[in-house]
């Protein structure tokens, strides 16, 4: 692919400024984790019993139902905590032999959107929770003043999983001062970190604050602060459409307090059961029973990436498990109720979401089996081919076992059903790409990225803030979706594309002034 219109400079700039930063290893946590492993104190790793065998199943079909849902859900258990035992055992081996060295770089790779992604395997700034809280920033930055030490409680806060404003989230750590220099001190006895939603990264945190009560203003701090965007696809699709019905929801409207989609699609679920619980006892056991704001994240959050229904299901059962007011042997259908309810709400409320994603399928439709190329607003060149694949078996002898390996082999022929369902979320990504590389290719100090994630000294954090904003307004002031058809149909002149949709009314040259843009 060339980039003749493009300064690839730019790119090369960007990536490198992020890989020059220098990193080491935060070794108290690292001391904790590893004594944590030595005594077999890992939270949820355990393995689960499978239950016993039940005796004459098949007279017994509903119990059979039940037995067989109940070891599938014991056995998907047990393997994801194998792989949190071997992540937890990867990570500690890589961070005793990363301790060794005073400084760590992460070298850099970019994908086909333009996306950024650290190189090394599970020990980098975007890995799990204990990958990210066994890193420090090697060079440290004073905290000198309040606004320096709100950004650090904030980010405590959010470790924890609190949502507020920020002054409801800095408090939040003032109340619990006693708690979090108790666990600082000894946590090992002080075991209350565990309840963390980021129980490492909160660990981490405590660690960081002691060291603020015991040297005050001006000590220098390596610890990263990290800023996510608030619900990122959802943002990028309002924006895209100027839809200022649910801005509001999604921090796109200036002056306003912190915004939850989340929580209001879980409010709007739970009024839906009330109004059905009259003539419906499953509505009824759920109202009773109430619903939560992470199935509203399970339901939603991949929504604008083409989420379908069957992957709520999936993430449904397993978030939920045993926690409902059923009997044995009706849960998957009462679950499947649940899911339909959420599924249901976010269609009707979520209506940006349907139109950018129909008119970009539309597009992609448009073009059939060709590449569909397009420019970020970063400049990077986008070309999406999506293939066709065949199935291969691979048969061979190993000691006198037959073993046979089976694997897709990817072909040259474009697949254009593929094409369309991926175009939305490529679209999405490579816009959030662009708002990376631009801080990246401007960052004057040092910084992590992830995605929708900017990390940085708690010093620099409120100038990471404003300088995201103002990307953002740079950004989406230009009317993207028109910019893609005008390109697509420069590089497909004899293909008829679909009309764009109709723009709303949110004035994007505000949306700098959007305080909780960045949570």
């Amino acid at each position: 692919m060339k980039h003749s219109d493009f300064g690839i400079h730019k790119m090369y700039s960007s990536v490198n400024n992020v890989q020059r930063v220098p990193w080491c290893i935060n070794e108290k946590v690292l001391r904790v984790a590893q004594d944590m492993w030595d005594t077999g104190q890992l939270m949820d790793y355990a393995e689960v019993p499978l239950q016993p065998y039940l005796e004459n199943g098949l007279e017994r079909p509903d119990e059979l139902r039940a037995w067989k849902f109940k070891q599938d859900k014991i056995r998907r258990i047990n393997e994801a905590n194998r792989t949190k035992r071997l992540v937890h055992m990867k990570l500690l081996h890589l961070g005793n032999k990363y301790s060794e060295w005073d400084e760590l770089y992460f070298p850099m790779r970019v994908d086909y959107r333009g996306r950024m992604y650290y190189m090394p395997a599970y020990l980098h700034p975007q890995g799990c929770d204990l990958a990210r809280s066994l890193l420090l920033f090697k060079n440290g930055q004073q905290i000198v003043d309040e606004d320096d030490l709100e950004r650090l409680l904030v980010h405590g806060a959010n470790c924890w999983g609190l949502k507020g404003t920020v002054m409801e989230r800095a408090g939040w750590v003032g109340q619990h001062k006693q708690d979090i220099l108790e666990c600082a001190t000894d946590p090992y006895s002080n075991n209350w970190w565990h309840e963390a939603s980021e129980p490492f990264g909160f660990l981490a945190f405590c660690f960081e604050y002691q060291r603020f009560t015991k040297e005050g203003y001006g000590y220098v701090s390596h610890f990263p602060v990290r800023m996510d965007c608030s619900n990122n696809g959802m943002q990028i699709l309002h924006l895209l459409l100027r839809d200022e019905g649910l801005a509001k929801h999604c921090n796109l409207v200036p002056d306003q307090p912190p915004g939850d989609m989340y929580q209001w699609v879980a409010d709007l679920v739970y009024e839906r059961l009330k109004e059905q619980s009259k003539e419906n006892y499953i509505a009824s056991q759920w109202f009773k029973h109430g619903v939560t704001r992470k199935l509203a994240k399970l339901a939603i959050m991949n929504k604008p990436y083409g989420q379908s229904y069957f992957h709520v299901l999936q993430k449904f059962l397993h978030e939920i498990g045993d926690n409902h007011p059923f009997d044995v042997g009706t849960e998957v259908d009462s679950i499947n109720f649940l899911a339909k309810q959420f599924n249901d709400v976010a269609r009707e409320v979520l209506v940006s979401v349907d139109r950018v994603h129909k008119f970009l399928r539309s597009c992609a439709g448009a073009v059939g089996n060709k590449e569909i190329r397009w420019t970020t607003p970063f400049g990077f060149k986008v070309v999406q081919k999506m293939t066709t694949f065949k199935r291969v078996e691979v048969s061979t002898i190993i000691d006198n076992i037959n073993t046979k390996i089976k694997f897709n082999e990817a072909l040259d022929e474009v697949d254009p059903r593929e094409q369309k369902n991926c175009i939305t979320a490529n679209f999405i990504h490579g816009l959030d790409a662009s708002v990376v590389h631009t801080l990246a290719y401007i960052m004057k100090f040092d910084m992590g990225f992830v995605h929708d994630c900017f990390i940085s000294h708690a010093c620099n954090a409120r100038k990471v803030h404003q300088d995201v904003r103002n990307a953002y307004k740079n950004i989406y002031s230009v009317d993207l979706l028109n910019e893609f058809r005008c390109e697509l149909q420069n590089n497909n002149p004899t293909v008829e594309l679909p009309e764009l949709p109709e723009l709303g009314t949110l004035d994007v040259s505000q949306i700098d002034r959007a305080m909780y843009l960045l949570s």
